[in-house]
């Protein structure tokens, strides 16, 4: 189960955790990363750019989407729309259709295009997904970064911990989960 899924407390534990692994829980901080892909009839934007950059006015700063052009790699008229943090969480509240409707008129602003409708679309909801209840750990400011390994400690050489949350050099990373799962799973044979 995810970080977000153990600070919610959905996981009754019996017996419960030691304190210094609910500490570590509550420690660390869990976040969105959203994502929506559009698909397309044809491409419209620049089929050779990896990413597309919008930079809004400055009192929306925080409310930029990054945009990455799926086409160059896959030859599909595909844009996949990326936003984190307050801005993930922001846009998990709305509908689908006004995620949408935000993103076409972003990308009209950027293409000049009048008519822009893709055939297909899908988005993720990290926050509201009770399997996941986020996307990724990231140490909070004034958090002591070895609280990474507290997590990853077994309880009892009989509860083992691994994921993106656990991993000292690479938390909130695919890459960073598999490794750690590799680790753990060879702390359970050392048994």
């Amino acid at each position: 189960m995810s970080l977000g899924v153990l600070k919610s407390n959905q996981i009754e534990f019996i017996p419960q955790l030691p304190d210094w692994k609910k500490s570590s829980i509550f420690k660390l901080g869990f976040n969105a990363f959203n994502k929506v892909y559009l698909v397309f009839n044809n491409v419209f934007w620049d089929k050779d750019k990896e990413w597309i950059a919008y930079m809004p006015d400055d009192e929306n700063i925080n409310k930029s989407f990054e945009i990455m052009n799926y086409y160059k790699f896959t030859g599909l008229p595909i844009l996949s729309v990326f936003g984190a943090g307050d801005l993930a969480r922001t846009v998990e509240t709305w509908s689908n259709e006004k995620i949408i409707s935000h993103l076409i008129t972003l990308l009209k602003k950027l293409y000049n295009y009048k008519r822009l409708t893709p055939i297909s679309y899908f988005i993720t909801r990290w926050i509201k997904n009770s399997h996941q209840r986020g996307s990724f750990t990231y140490l909070p400011f004034g958090v002591d970064p070895t609280i990474f390994e507290v997590l990853a400690r077994p309880v009892d050489n009989k509860l083992f911990f691994s994921g993106e949350a656990t991993s000292v050099t690479d938390p909130g990373t695919v890459h960073g989960a598999y490794l750690s799962g590799i680790k753990a799973a060879k702390q359970i044979l050392m048994l």
